[in-house]
C-alpha cells in the first residue's frame, strides 16, 4: 500500500492537468488575469489559473498566499488542491511564503494514508524550494519521526535540498542511514539519508570522521560511503577529511578501503595512492572467482570497477584487468560493469576492442552494452562505429554523456 499510493497520486496530478486541457479552458495570459480567475465559479477555470500562475516569473508573496487561501477554502476539492500543490512545487523558492501552510499540511497526515494525501505533495513543494525552505527545518525534523514511509522520505529529501543550513539534522539522518530499512530497494530510506548527508556537506564531516574510526564496521562503511558521495558533489566541503581518508585506505574492511580511496582521489587526484588499491581489489576478485564459483558480488569490487571511471586516462593500466573480468565464465553483473567502465574510459580502453567486438556479436545481456562501449571508445573513427551497428542491424547513435552513478 505504501509503495503505490504516491505514485498513483502523481498520476492523478498529471491526469487532472490533462483534463483541464481537454475541457479547452483557455490559457490565461498574465498574472492579473490569473488572480481574477482564482475566484471564478468554474473549478476548471480556477485550476487553470493556479497552473498558469506557476509559469509566471512575476508571482509575488501576495499571490502565493492567495493560492494558499484557496487550498484552505476548498479543502474538499481534491483536484484543485493537487493543482495548487503542484503549482507551489513548480514555483520553487518563490513559494517560500507558503512554508507555514506547507509544514502544517506535511505533519497532518491521513491515517491510513490515501493516494491523495496532501502531506506528500506539501513535502514535494518544500523539497523544490531548496535552501529557501530553511524555516521548515523544525517541522522536517518532526516529519523524520513519522510512521508513514513517504513522509520520512520527502522530509529527508527536503533537508538534503536545503543543504548546509540543515546541519542540525545530521545525527538523525546518520542514524536513519544505519537503521531505517523502510522503502526496500526502490524507495530506500537508508539511501535517501546518505544522499541528504552528502548534500548537507561540511556540517556532517565531523560526525562522519568520528564514525570512520569507530569499532563498528557498518558505521565506518557508512561514513566512508557518504564522504565519497560528498566529495563528488561538494568536494570543497570535505577537504578537512583528506588525511583521515588516506588513513582509512588501510582499514581492515575492503569496502571501507575502496570508498575511502575514491573519496581521497576526488580530493587529491593522487593516482599513485589510489589506483593500486582498486587494481588489487579487482585482481583478488578474479583470483577468488577462479578458486571458487560462489564468490558472489562483493560491494568493494563493484565500487572499485565503477571507481576506475573517475580516474579517466589514469585508469589505463586497469584495462587489461577489466578484460580479464570479461573472460570470466560467470559474474554477469560485474561483466556489465566492466563493459560500461571500459566505455567510459574512452580511448585508453582500445586494447579491449577485440573482446568487446566479440561480445557485441554474441547475443546476451551484455551485447548492447558492448556495442555502446565500442562506440564510445572508437568515437574518433566513424568506420568502426558504423561496423558495430551494421552487424547488429542498428543505427549509430550520438554518444550522450552518461551521468556517473553517485554511489557504487
Amino acid at each position: 500500500m505504501h509503495l503505490i499510493w504516491p505514485i498513483l497520486g502523481c498520476v492523478i496530478v498529471v491526469t487532472g492537468v490533462t483534463d483541464v486541457s481537454q475541457d479547452r479552458v483557455a490559457p490565461l495570459l498574465d498574472v492579473e488575469q490569473c488572480v481574477i480567475a482564482l475566484e471564478d465559479s468554474d473549478v476548471r477555470v480556477r485550476r487553470r489559473a493556479i497552473a498558469d500562475l506557476a509559469l509566471h516569473t512575476t508571482v509575488g508573496a501576495e499571490t502565493i498566499m492567495r493560492i494558499v487561501d484557496i487550498c484552505k477554502r476548498h479543502h474538499g476539492e481534491v483536484g484543485l488542491q493537487l493543482t495548487s500543490f503542484e503549482a507551489l512545487e513548480a514555483l520553487g523558492p518563490r513559494a517560500a511564503p507558503a512554508i507555514p501552510f506547507l509544514t502544517s499540511v506535511l505533519l497532518d497526515e491521513e491515517d491510513p494514508p490515501s493516494i491523495n494525501d496532501p502531506s506528500w505533495y506539501a513535502g514535494l513543494a518544500l523539497r523544490a524550494m531548496g535552501p529557501a525552505a530553511a524555516p521548515a527545518i523544525p517541522s522536517l525534523l518532526k516529519a523524520l519521526r513519522s510512521e508513514v514511509l513517504f513522509t520520512r522520505k520527502v522530509a529527508i529529501e527536503a533537508l538534503g535540498a536545503i543543504g548546509p543550513e540543515a546541519g542540525v539534522a545530521v545525527p538523525v539522518l546518520f542514524d536513519m542511514a544505519l537503521h531505517d530499512k523502510g522503502g526496500g530497494l526502490i524507495w530506500s530510506i537508508q539511501d535517501k539519508a546518505k544522499r541528504a548527508l552528502a548534500k548537507i556537506g561540511a556540517p556532517a564531516v565531523s560526525l562522519l570522521l568520528d564514525a570512520l574510526t569507530n569499532e563498528c564496521d557498518r558505521r565506518r562503511e557508512l561514513a566512508a560511503e557518504v564522504l565519497y558521495r560528498m566529495t563528488l558533489e561538494l568536494p570543497h566541503s570535505a577537504l578537512s577529511a583528506k588525511s583521515s581518508l588516506k588513513h582509512a585506505m588501510q582499514d581492515k574492511t575492503a569496502i571501507v578501503q575502496v570508498y575511502s580511496a575514491l573519496a581521497y582521489w576526488n580530493l587529491s587526484r593522487e593516482v599513485a595512492e589510489v589506483r593500486p588499491l582498486l587494481l588489487f581489489v579487482i585482481r583478488k576478485y578474479i583470483r577468488d572467482r577462479d578458486c571458487s564459483p560462489h564468490v558472489g558480488y562483493p560491494p568493494d569490487v563493484e565500487a572499485a570497477i565503477i571507481g576506475l571511471r573517475h580516474l579517466g586516462a589514469d585508469a589505463a593500466p586497469a584495462v587489461e584487468l577489466l578484460v580479464e573480468v570479461l573472460e570470466q565464465k560467470k559474474g554477469e553483473f560485474f561483466k556489465r560493469l566492466a563493459v560500461e567502465t571500459l566505455g567510459e574510459l574512452g580511448d585508453v580502453a582500445r586494447p579491449a576492442i577485440p573482446r568487446l567486438r566479440e561480445m557485441s556479436r554474441t547475443p546476451g545481456e551484455t551485447m548492447r552494452a558492448a556495442a555502446d562501449a565500442l562506440l564510445k571508445i572508437t568515437s574518433n573513427s566513424g568506420d568502426e562505429n558504423s561496423d558495430v551497428h551494421k552487424e547488429q542491424g542498428t543505427k549509430p547513435q550520438a554518444v550522450q554523456p552518461r551521468q556517473r552513478k553517485d554511489e557504487p
